[in-house]
């Protein structure tokens, strides 16, 4: 091996690299106002989060006080009687075992058609695969109401 091949995946390469990087993104104003946009996204994103976790330590008069996402006085109490109050663990095996099922009902199903598109052309392979795309663009609120009539009148609901 000469000398080049070393020096092609040093480190100095990638370094380079990331500089190169750098520079088209300093260059380059449309894609660096799209990262901007994504990083404010994801941020914005994050505080209903910070702020349900924030408010799970908080008591009820603290929580309809005021806005804040850092509690003056952290309660755990919630925590305990959630845990001695509730069924929550019957909950927690509910959701593992209707995932689980799921998960396995999507395997059997899904990875055969897969296959079967990926591999196969077939008269009407093209259709199916854009009907599946286009399913992806159907948001779940939508399905939200069938599935729950479903749900009722196969008797699935308030199982435990």
């Amino acid at each position: 091996m000469t000398t080049e091949t070393y020096r092609s995946g040093s480190r100095s390469d990638s370094r380079r690299q990331g500089s190169r990087t750098f520079a088209k993104l300093r260059n380059n104003p449309v894609i660096l106002i799209s990262y901007a946009v994504l990083i404010i996204n994801s941020g914005s994103s994050l505080i209903p989060i910070l702020w349900t976790l924030s408010n799970s330590s908080r008591s009820n008069t603290q929580i309809f006080s005021r806005f804040s996402l850092i509690p003056e006085q952290v309660n755990f109490s919630n925590y305990a009687s959630m845990f001695a109050n509730s069924n929550i663990w019957s909950s927690f095996l509910n959701s593992a075992v209707i995932t689980g099922l799921s998960l396995l009902l999507l395997l059997v199903c899904v990875l055969p058609c897969a296959f079967i598109l990926a591999r196969f052309r077939f008269r009407f392979s093209s259709t199916i695969y854009t009907f599946f795309l286009l399913s992806i663009f159907v948001p779940n609120i939508v399905l939200l109401q069938a599935v729950y009539q479903l749900f009722s009148s196969m008797g699935l609901l308030n199982g435990r």
